[in-house]
């Protein structure tokens, strides 16, 4: 589990507590965002630099928001993301202003090492993966939704 994982597991927590006089409920979420690459489907020259993977951020995981995004943008040939395009998100358009931020944090690096390639165009799918399960329902739960067109 990263650190940023570890801080929106505990700000859920803080958040999600209930009590009463008898009573404390604590539940725990377990989150992932599971990135599928759309184009090229060949050819690809970048690969996202694993510390920089895109992440739920602390509002989507407080507001338990699900689902998938797709988006397109510019690898520059110095790594960097730029020109982000969303071009679907399921099942809402509220989370935009999230799906830029969570994209221009995301760097990459060759795939060959010691080459420098050019700028590319990607397009790529999101899914948002959320359980109060476990890791493993979390791992599950990306692998079927990779199987449904995000619409």
């Amino acid at each position: 589990m990263t650190k940023t994982q570890k801080i929106i597991i505990i700000a859920l927590m803080s958040s999600l507590i209930t009590s009463n006089a008898t009573a404390v409920k604590v539940s725990t979420l377990h989150s992932k965002v599971a990135v599928l690459n759309i184009e090229p489907s060949e050819d690809v020259h970048w690969e996202i630099i694993g510390s920089s993977k895109p992440i739920y951020s602390k509002e989507l995981a407080v507001a338990k928001y699900t689902g998938c995004a797709i988006t397109s943008f510019e690898i520059s040939d110095t790594g960097s993301t730029s020109n982000v395009k969303i071009v679907k998100a399921v099942p809402s358009r509220k989370v935009n202003r999230h799906l830029y931020k969570i994209m221009r944090k995301v760097k990459w690096r060759a795939v060959e090492k010691g080459t420098s390639p050019e700028s590319q165009q990607r397009t790529i799918r999101l899914d948002f993966c959320m359980s109060d399960v476990s890791n493993y329902d979390v791992q599950q739960q990306c692998r079927e939704m990779a199987k449904l067109p995000c619409e």
